[in-house]
């Protein structure tokens, strides 16, 4: 502007965003949103981070155990992400094996095969099951995913 007249130089605020729940959703919308250069405020409700993905102290037996899955596979790319851009990517470890307990406690060894990048397990004989329901009772959109997982994953 001509004659001195002020001008506001200054760059605009980031926008200012409240992400509510600090489970690993939250987390990793937290810090996609950062990373886009918004000034993000997260509120969680518990002492700590993870939401249902978490572990816990049996009062009981002293023993740790996990509540809700624990199992990452390489199809899981939004959660991978989030890893990488935690830089806590180096801490994985992917198994060519894993071990299932069924409902009689026996063991049940899961192989994953690989797809392209994606893994998927096969041989889970509940999975077998689950999907096999789905196959025969489920909605048509449902019914045809379910047909895919079975032909593609061998289920």
């Amino acid at each position: 502007m001509r004659g001195g007249g002020d001008v506001n130089t200054a760059p605009p605020a980031p926008p200012r965003v409240i992400v509510v729940g600090g489970g690993l959703a939250g987390m990793a919308a937290t810090v996609a949103l950062e990373s886009a250069g918004c000034d993000v405020t997260l509120l969680e409700a518990r002492k700590t981070l993870g939401g249902r993905a978490g572990s816990f102290e049996d009062p009981e037996t002293g023993e740790t155990l996990d509540n809700c899955q624990h199992v990452l596979l390489g199809c899981c790319t939004n959660l991978l992400d989030f890893y990488r851009r935690i830089n806590a990517s180096h801490l994985i470890r992917f198994e060519r094996a894993i071990h299932f307990r069924d409902a009689r406690g026996r063991d049940r060894l899961a192989a994953l095969h690989q797809f392209g990048d994606a893994e998927a397990i096969s041989g889970n004989q509940d999975l077998r099951k689950s999907v096999a329901k789905l196959r025969t009772k489920a909605p048509g959109k449902v019914k045809q995913l379910a047909s895919r997982l079975t032909k593609k994953f061998g289920l």
